[in-house]
């Protein structure tokens, strides 16, 4: 029988630090909730389906009209875009 051994840590981030997470997080719900948006509004109008992939080639194209989006670490969007894609997935299939 294998066991588990697990670590407890806690951060002391800077004001810096925590500022950076704050945008992190808020625009990582923008995206999630953005993605939802355009994801349902393809659904009804054409009848299509946007796949994860599809999610992210938006999201680079947000960055242009968007520009603080940019300054956001790019695999931490791509995340939320992808957590779009497999709450969709897991509700359409349940």
């Amino acid at each position: 029988m294998k066991r588990f051994k697990a670590l407890k840590m806690r951060i002391y981030p800077t004001d810096e630090q925590i500022s950076v997470i704050r945008q992190t997080f808020g625009s990582c719900r923008f995206v999630y909730n953005h993605m939802l948006e355009r994801y349902i509004k393809t659904l009804n109008r054409r009848n299509k389906r946007l796949s994860c992939f599809d999610m992210q080639y938006l999201l680079s194209g947000m960055k242009h009209y968007l520009p603080w989006l940019a300054d956001i670490d790019h695999t931490a969007l791509k995340c939320a875009c992808r957590n779009v894609d497999d709450a969709l997935k897991r509700f359409s299939s349940g």
